[in-house]
C-alpha cells in the first residue's frame, strides 16, 4: 500500500484541497479587485450626483432667481419714481433683503468652486453700482422733490450700468450652466462605469461557476465514477481486478485504501466460518450470564425483603426497651445521660423507617399483584385524601388537569402521586403551598407534570434526588429517609414509563413523568 501511494504521488502533484485552494484564492482576488472597483465607481457615482443635486442646480436656480430679484428692484424702483408711493418703495427694499439671502446661499452652495464665486462677486458689484448711482438718487429727489417722469430715463432697461448687470448675471449663469453639464457628465460616466463593472461582475460569475462545474467534474466526480465502477465489480465478485485511480491525492489515496482492502477480502472471507462460530459460542454464553443476572437479581430481591423483614422485631425491640429507659429514668440522670438516649431512640426510629422503606422498595414488581386498568383521578382522590391532615395544616390548594385511564397498578401509583404532593407540601416556602398536576399526551404515551412553588431544587441535583437514601437537608430541617422519589422511579419504570426533574422551570419544583398510553387508543 505505502508502494503505491507513493507511486500515486508522484503522478499527481496537488492534492484536491491545494487545487480548491488556489483556484478559491484566485477567484477571491479577482473577486475582491472586481469589488473594489464597483465600490469606487459608485463613490464616484454617489459624488458626481451630489454635485448636480445639491450644488450645481440650486446654484443656478439661485442665479435665476438673483436676476428675477434684480428685475424686480428695477420696476419698484420705476413705480416708486411715477407713483412716489410708500409700498413700491417698500417692495425695493424687500427685493434688497431677498437679494442678499440670495448672495448669501449662493455662495454658500459654489464654496468649493472659487471661479464661480468670483463671478458672483462681479454680479454683486455690478447690481451694486446700478444701485448707487441710479436707484438710491432717484429715491432720494423723489423723497425730496416727489414723483416725476422726468427720472425714469436714468433707470431705462438700455442704461449701461443695469445692461452690465445683466451681463453679469448672463455671465454668472452661462459659467453655473457649464459646470452643471461637467458634472453631469461625470456622473453619466461614473453610472456607465458602474453599469459596466455589474454587467462584467455577471459574466465573470457565470464563468467561474462554468469554470469550476468542469474543474470538479475533472477532479472529483470523473475520478470517483470510475472509482466506483472498479469497486462495484470488486464488490460483485472480481477479487482479481486491481483497483486505482488518477484523480487527485485524496481520491488516488481511496482507492490505494479500497485495493488493500480488496486484498485483505479473501482472508476475510476465508476466517468468517470461524469468527461466526464464535459469535455463536459467545452468545451462548451471554445468554447463560444474562439468566444468572436475572437470577442474582431475582435473589437479592429475595435477600433485601428477608433481611429488612427480620430486621423488624429486634429492632423494635431496641426502640422499646430504648424509650422505656427513656420514660423511666428520665430526670434521674444527668442531661447527657438523657441526650444519649434520646439519640438512641431516634437512631432506633430512623433505622426502623430506613428499613420499612427499602422493604417497601422490594416489594415494588413482586408483591404488588398485576396490572388493570387504573382511572388515574380516582387514584389522585385516595392519594390526597392520606394527605388531608397535612393539606389542612398548611392550607395547600391542589389542582389537576383531567387524569386519563392508563394501565398499571392502583396502589403503586398512588404511592408516586402521594409522595410528589406530599414532597410539594413538606419543601414548601413561606407562600400557601399551591401544586398543580397535568397530563397531555404525546404520540403512545401520556406526560405528567406535577408543578408546585415551593423551595426548589437546583439542576446539579436532578439526578442525585431520585437515588435510594440521597438527601439535600438535614434531617433537622425535614424528616424522611431520601427514598421517596427512587421509590417513585422505580414505580414508573416498572409501569414502563420514566421520570425526571424539569430544570428548565426556575420557579419551584417540577417532576415529569410518563406512561403508556393504552393498547385500545393506539388505534
Amino acid at each position: 500500500m505505502a508502494d503505491s501511494l507513493s507511486t500515486v504521488e508522484g503522478r499527481v502533484r496537488w492534492s484536491l484541497r491545494r487545487r480548491l485552494a488556489v483556484a478559491f484564492g484566485v477567484l477571491g482576488g479577482l473577486l475582491a479587485i472586481g469589488v473594489l472597483a464597483g465600490v469606487l465607481s459608485a463613490t464616484r457615482l454617489f459624488a458626481a450626483s451630489t454635485d448636480v443635486v445639491d450644488d450645481v442646480s440650486p446654484a443656478r436656480i439661485r442665479s435665476a432667481m438673483l436676476g428675477q430679484t434684480y428685475g424686480d428692484q428695477q420696476l419698484a424702483v420705476r413705480d416708486y419714481v411715477l407713483s412716489g408711493t410708500e409700498n413700491r418703495l417698500e417692495r425695493y427694499q424687500s427685493e434688497r433683503t431677498e437679494e442678499f439671502a440670495t448672495l448669501a446661499r449662493l455662495r454658500e452652495l459654489l464654496a468649493g468652486r472659487p471661479e464661480l464665486r468670483a463671478k458672483v462677486d462681479v454680479v454683486q458689484a455690478a447690481a451694486g453700482t446700478w444701485q448707487r448711482e441710479l436707484a438710491e438718487p432717484a429715491i432720494a429727489r423723489v423723497k425730496a422733490s416727489g414723483a416725476s417722469g422726468a427720472l425714469l430715463g436714468g433707470l431705462d432697461y438700455t442704461e449701461p450700468r443695469f445692461v452690465a448687470l445683466q451681463d453679469a448675471l448672463k455671465d454668472l449663469d452661462t459659467a453655473i450652466g457649464q459646470q452643471r453639464l461637467v458634472s453631469r457628465a461625470a456622473m453619466e460616466r461614473a453610472l456607465w462605469t458602474l453599469t459596466g463593472l455589474g454587467i462584467g461582475f455577471v459574466a465573470f460569475a457565470l464563468v467561474c461557476a462554468a469554470a469550476l462545474w468542469l474543474a470538479l467534474r475533472r477532479w472529483v466526480t470523473a475520478p470517483l465514477g470510475r472509482l466506483s465502477e472498479e469497486t462495484t465489480r470488486v464488490a460483485q465478485g472480481d477479487l482479481s481486478r486491481q483497483v486505482g485511480s488518477d484523480g487527485p491525492l485524496e481520491i488516488a489515496a481511496l482507492a490505494a485504501d479500497i485495493e488493500a482492502m480488496r486484498v485483505q477480502m479473501f482472508t476475510a472471507l476465508m476466517t468468517a466460518v470461524r469468527v461466526q462460530e464464535t459469535l455463536r459460542e459467545q452468545a451462548e454464553q451471554l445468554n447463560e450470564s444474562a439468566e444468572d443476572l436475572r437470577r442474582s437479581n431475582a435473589e437479592l430481591e429475595q435477600f433485601a425483603y428477608v433481611a429488612s423483614h427480620d430486621l423488624q422485631e429486634p429492632l423494635r425491640k431496641v426502640a422499646s426497651f430504648c424509650q422505656m429507659l427513656q420514660r423511666r429514668y428520665s430526670g434521674q440522670l444527668d442531661a447527657r445521660a438523657d441526650q444519649y438516649i434520646e439519640f438512641a431512640v431516634d437512631g432506633a426510629k430512623r433505622m426502623q423507617q430506613l428499613i420499612n422503606d427499602m422493604l417497601a422498595f422490594s416489594r415494588v414488581g413482586r408483591t404488588t399483584g398485576g396490572f388493570t386498568e387504573v382511572e388515574l383521578d380516582e387514584v389522585l382522590r385516595r392519594a390526597l385524601t392520606s394527605l388531608s391532615a397535612a393539606r389542612e395544616e398548611t392550607g395547600a390548594v391542589v389542582e389537576a388537569d383531567p387524569l386519563p385511564t392508563v394501565r398499571g397498578n392502583a396502589t403503586l401509583l398512588a404511592q408516586v402521586l402521594q409522595n410528589l404532593v406530599g414532597n410539594a407540601i413538606k419543601f414548601r416556602g413561606e407562600a400557601v403551598p399551591h401544586i398543580r398536576i397535568t397530563a397531555e399526551r404525546h404520540a403512545e404515551e401520556w406526560l405528567f407534570r406535577c408543578a408546585d412553588n415551593g423551595i426548589g431544587i437546583e439542576p446539579q441535583y436532578a439526578e442525585k434526588i431520585f437515588v435510594m437514601f440521597q438527601r439535600l437537608h438535614a434531617k433537622e430541617d425535614y424528616t424522611g429517609t431520601g427514598i421517596g422519589l427512587a421509590l417513585c422511579r422505580k414505580i414508573i419504570e416498572h409501569h414502563g414509563g420514566r421520570i425526571w426533574l424539569d430544570t428548565e422551570i426556575s420557579r419551584g419544583t417540577t417532576v415529569c413523568w410518563t406512561l403508556p398510553v393504552l393498547a385500545e387508543e393506539h388505534e
